[in-house]
């Protein structure tokens, strides 16, 4: 969303997770876009959301004219996509305040972030549905994918391996995440053994996933990697796999990455999802 604004004329300060280590603010501009900058800072205050709304919206006001005499420039939208640290969007006075819920399980304060916004905007027709209880003024807009603005090749050895395989399938995501049918997908693994599979992000290498799989001969973890290394991946692979729990499927309904997916024009094997 940032990229797509900025290349509609827009100046976007992102703000990132708070920062410990940091003692003060710093504005860093992104060498991809000059009308793009990352605002890194500490914590705003620790428990802030247990403190009365009043006060909550004292600070969060503050703040907010603090980040705008640092940058010298009005913020005339606030476009809020988490609930979990500025949820009571009261405190942006006279500014469009935007709450877009792009997940299920963000499930932090969505009443309060959607009561307080004057639009809201989300993924499902299932978000959809909880949020219209709380706001008369809620869209749906289905998941997008940005261009990419700078896309890497990959690697020799990792080029030889997909080119040495005759079917390569993908699965592209934390490894780690508890939504993600382990189960179900060793079971494919195991009953496909002409198929090679690459599974790439973040994993532990204590799990019992990653340790029954590494013995076998058509599976290789290739642990996190850039996304800008993510469209040369697709391009070579044959199939790509979601495969999330038949429990957690309106949670898990319309997965991001199935766009990324589909934008590689490769065949898609899907477990269930709501949408």
């Amino acid at each position: 969303y940032s990229q797509a604004l900025a290349s509609k004329g827009f100046k976007i300060l992102f703000l990132e997770p708070p920062d410990s280590s940091l003692s003060e603010y710093q504005i860093i501009q992104v060498e991809e876009n000059p009308r793009i900058h990352l605002l890194q800072g500490p914590p705003l205050a620790r428990g802030l959301r247990f403190y009365p709304p009043f006060l909550v919206n004292l600070v969060q006001s503050k703040w907010l004219l603090k980040i705008e005499s640092l940058i010298d420039k009005d913020i005339s939208v606030v476009w809020l996509f988490e609930n979990s640290r500025f949820f009571n969007l009261r405190f942006a006075t006279n500014r469009l305040k935007i709450y877009h819920q792009v997940d299920l399980n963000q499930n932090f304060q969505p009443r309060i972030a959607a009561s307080t916004a004057d639009i809201c905007f989300c993924t499902t027709d299932i978000i959809l549905k909880k949020l219209r209880k709380y706001s008369s003024s809620v869209y749906k807009i289905h998941h997008g994918l940005a261009p990419i603005y700078k896309k890497s090749q990959l690697c020799a050895d990792k080029l030889r391996v997909l080119q040495s395989h005759r079917i390569n399938a993908a699965y592209i995501g934390n490894l780690d995440f508890p939504y993600l049918d382990h189960q179900l997908l060793a079971s494919v693994i195991k009953q496909n053994p002409e198929v090679f599979f690459h599974l790439v992000g973040n994993i532990s290498e204590s799990s019992s996933f990653f340790i029954e799989l590494k013995a076998y001969s058509n599976v290789l973890f290739w642990g996190k990697i850039s996304s800008s290394l993510i469209p040369s991946l697709l391009d070579k692979v044959d199939i790509n796999i979601v495969c999330y729990k038949h429990s957690h499927q309106e949670d898990q309904a319309s997965p991001h990455k199935f766009m990324e997916y589909l934008a590689s024009g490769k065949i898609i094997i899907s477990a269930y999802t709501a949408e």
